[in-house]
């Protein structure tokens, strides 16, 4: 609660620069730079909706077939000084729907301040995955583009700001706090049959990357970063006879701890790991840019709590990719292949150390799944990252808990404008295919 009153407070006031020593009303502020989108869809098949119909929707999307969704939203952006450097936008995006996890969605609920190159986010809203190509990419595997928009406090600098007068240097990054929105549903889902789910969970990201090039002058950029995130603070039920009920820490020290990756649960009975579930992914994109082409090649190392993180362990799993930006032409615009790997997970060996055997070894990662948070990595029941992690919602158990986790994949897709001019057909089509085993 303490969370959800800050950042109603705080969405109050990303609007005092606006209405501080402006002339006009407040309607005639929302009514510059307006846009409306409604949007409807209906998916016709049989139990369950096929994962490449479900993917990358920002979860607003459903497992289960014969499903729909009607969607209306309002966006808007105001400068809100003469000087150009203040600026506010904003956006409600709602949805009714059938058959999905709830039959009301509030996908988009949003404000934004930005002041030159730093901004302020408030709500709901839908963030791209780093490094990938949005509409052809299987997606990132820490912060992708699967799941329903978790409402947070982020701060960030959203386009690289350059460190040299020259250009040849910038980074952005962002850092937020927020609070999940799925406990109830995760208590009807799983509570009701008896198995652990949790609520009142909070959210924390953060993410920094580094741009070296400038394609201006030289073809070639790299750029690199880290993503890392954790989910803490949540109350969690039917987990044991011995912990029926866990209340997590959501004081500013568990804050810090979600900052740090650092602290402990009471399941790890005296061998700390990191408090709540922690995770993340380093991120590399190498470009080269010719007359009228592009490629790229991008990896994304994910790691689960500490094993991984750095090179204590041989990085065995990746998603490794490959994207080619034809010359302009009246087929394809754009190729992309990807290669996922996740089987190893550190080894299938863990053990915590003891007088009498005082090796530590990190193995059994079992990714987007932890003991006491049960769900791990998801929100909605989406995968938070990369959707190639199968919901478990196509189990229809009960259960959160990612089962089929150890995989390989490798993903093709494809994008152009046959129908560029034709006003009567689709501007632009995507066509993509997965192979998982």
């Amino acid at each position: 609660m303490k969370i959800k009153l800050l950042m109603t407070k705080t969405l109050l006031l990303l609007f005092l620069p606006f209405l501080w020593g402006q002339k006009q009303n407040l309607v005639q502020c929302f009514t510059d730079s307006v846009s409306f989108q409604v949007e409807s869809q209906y998916t016709l098949s049989g139990r369950h909706t096929p994962i490449y119909l479900n993917a990358n929707k920002f979860g607003l999307s459903s497992v289960k077939g014969n499903n729909g969704y009607l969607r209306a939203g309002i966006f808007g952006e105001k400068q809100l000084d003469n000087s150009r450097k203040w600026f506010l936008s904003y956006g409600a995006d709602l949805a009714v729907a059938r058959n999905f996890t709830s039959p009301f969605v509030v996908q988009q609920l949003y404000a934004d301040v930005r002041y030159k190159w730093l901004a302020l986010s408030v709500g709901s809203k839908e963030h791209f995955a780093n490094l990938k190509n949005h509409w052809l990419s299987t997606g990132s595997q820490t912060l992708g583009v699967n799941a329903r928009p978790i409402p947070q406090l982020r701060i960030e600098v959203p386009d690289y700001q350059r460190i040299d007068r020259k250009n040849w240097f910038a980074l952005r990054g962002h850092l937020s706090y927020g609070t999940m929105t799925d406990g109830n549903w995760q208590h009807h889902y799983a509570g009701s049959k008896g198995f652990t789910y949790t609520d009142k969970a909070l959210f924390h990201s953060k993410s920094g990357f580094i741009r070296l090039g400038n394609e201006q002058k030289f073809p070639l950029v790299l750029e690199a970063g880290l993503e890392m995130a954790t989910i803490f603070g949540a109350d969690s039920h039917n987990f044991s006879n011995e912990f029926p009920h866990i209340q997590m820490k959501r004081n500013a020290k568990a804050f810090l701890q979600a900052f740090f990756m650092s602290g402990s649960d009471v399941t790890d009975a005296g061998y700390d790991n990191a408090a709540g579930n922690t995770l993340g992914s380093w991120l590399l994109s190498i470009s080269y840019k010719g007359k009228g082409w592009q490629a790229r090649a991008y990896a994304d190392h994910f790691f689960d709590d500490h094993s991984q993180l750095f090179f204590e362990y041989w990085w065995k799993d990746a998603l490794l990719g490959i994207e080619i930006q034809l010359p302009e032409n009246k087929v394809i615009g754009s190729l992309v292949y990807e290669h996922i790997r996740t089987k190893d997970q550190t080894g299938p060996i863990y053990h915590d150390h003891t007088e009498s055997v005082p090796d530590q070894i990190s193995g059994r990662d079992s990714y987007y799944n932890h003991l006491q948070l049960q769900g791990g990595w998801q929100h909605w029941g989406q995968a938070i990252g990369n959707p190639l992690f199968k919901s478990f919602l196509y189990d229809e158990v009960g259960r959160l808990y990612f089962k089929n986790n150890r995989f390989v994949a490798n993903h093709f897709a494809i994008s152009g404008s046959p129908a560029k001019g034709n006003s009567r057909l689709a501007n632009s089509t995507s066509v993509s295919c997965s192979l998982v085993s």
